[in-house]
């Protein structure tokens, strides 16, 4: 049977969660898939995992190469890479068992689409479900407003199908900082074709209690405001800001609009940190969360409002 979808899987060190996440794979009702476990210089067991998973279904290979990046990684599986149509799972993460039946279902009815997500739900390191990951457009028109606003399109790398043509025509993932590779190129890819979510929570995305740090937040979000511009400036006709130089007009902000850009990071930082430990039962995950409280009040209370709101519809 050929593959109508390569699933790339870029692991480093993930022998804690590798296992399961390989293994949503082989149980998706869709059975024609390939997956391609790209394994970045991992120093743990995460090359002994993959090769068993391997050796048990000949659809899983595994490509092993000195520690790279995550961009770098999913650059080699987009090369390996043989079907039109490229998903991606990241180690820690797992797809629910219908998840490429239904994209694959869609896209074969929506051949205009250039990359197609899911919504999510988000888990403690121990499986416990800790909220929701609501993000990208859900229909044609949404997409349509987003692009007339030049807007920055989010979704959750471990939903996304993608046309893999497209992507390497774009030169595939480049290295961004706060690990913003993925919203690079979906933006990249929206300008010239379509992208869309399903609306449907068809993947669960892990929350590390300890995994979040003030600093990398705070690069990504800088980061993610560097890539809303470039929107502008490609769609325009003008050259693309590189980092270095939008954190340099950055810093020549007043000194209280960079601290409070700081301190929200700082906030929100603090507050995954603590959902993320109560999620695996900890308790001190309140004392993070009241932390963040603390620093900006409005800004938390609001987060818990929307995720409350969203358990109740779910």
């Amino acid at each position: 049977m050929q593959p109508i979808v390569t699933v790339i899987l870029a692991a480093f060190n993930g022998a804690d969660y590798l296992a399961e996440a390989i293994d949503s794979v082989r149980r998706q009702t869709l059975r024609d898939w390939r997956l391609i476990v790209v394994d970045d210089g991992s120093v743990d067991a995460t090359p002994e995992i993959a090769a068993a998973c391997a050796a048990q279904d000949d659809r899983i290979s595994v490509i092993r190469q000195a520690n790279a990046g995550v961009a770098a990684a999913r650059n080699t599986g987009l090369r390996a890479a043989t079907t039109r149509w490229v998903a991606l799972l990241d180690h820690d993460d797992m797809y629910l068992p219908t998840k490429l039946e239904k994209q694959m279902r869609f896209l074969n009815d929506h051949p205009e689409i250039g990359c197609f997500g899911t919504w999510g739900r988000r888990i403690g390191s121990r499986g416990r479900i800790l909220g929701t990951f609501d993000v990208g457009p859900t229909s044609p028109e949404h997409f349509a407003r987003m692009r007339a606003d030049d807007r920055l399109i989010y979704m959750l790398a471990s939903s996304v199908v993608f046309d893999r043509d497209i992507a390497l025509a774009l030169g595939g993932f480049r290295a961004e900082p706060g690990g913003t590779e993925d919203v690079a190129l979906w933006n990249r890819i929206a300008d010239t074709h379509a992208i869309q979510t399903l609306p449907e929570r068809l993947v669960l995305y892990r929350v590390h209690g300890a995994s979040v740090s003030a600093t990398h937040l705070n690069a990504q979000r800088l980061n993610s405001e560097r890539l809303a511009l470039n929107n502008r400036h490609r769609r325009a006709g003008r050259r693309e800001v590189g980092y270095e130089e939008f954190l340099a007009a950055w810093e020549r902000q007043p000194e209280a609009s960079k601290r409070k850009a700081r301190r929200i990071s700082r906030t929100l930082a603090l507050y995954r940190q603590g959902g993320g430990m109560l999620a695996d039962r900890s308790p001190l995950g309140l004392w993070y969360v009241l932390r963040s409280a603390w620093l900006s009040p409005m800004l938390i209370a609001d987060r818990v409002i929307r995720q409350l709101g969203l358990h109740r519809r779910a």
